[in-house]
């Protein structure tokens, strides 16, 4: 399995996650929601290849997870987890 890397982002953005789905769906929704997503990092770590290039030219990849898309970069022995988008929002090319 590769070594996860979470970056400050994605930290934030579970946050967000979290805060908006207890609003929405109460507290056990909003943990099984994050645990979910979390259990997916897991899965791309054993298994990164399930995912998709998000673009040929670009070194990040994509992985739908209900009404979010988690975006990571493949390093040497590392997956770095980049951002959790919902599925309507497009990611930053800078």
């Amino acid at each position: 399995m590769l070594k996860l890397i979470i970056s400050t982002r994605v930290e934030f953005q579970l946050l967000d996650i979290y805060d908006y789905s207890i609003l929405e769906w109460g507290t056990k929704q909003a943990k099984d929601y994050i645990q979910l997503l979390k259990d997916k990092f897991l899965l791309l770590a054993e298994n990164p290849y399930i995912a998709i290039k998000h673009l040929p030219d670009e070194p990040v990849y994509r992985f739908p997870v209900r009404s979010h898309v988690i975006y990571f970069q493949l390093q040497n022995d590392s997956i770095e987890f980049v951002a959790v988008l919902h599925k309507n929002e497009l990611p930053y090319r800078g």
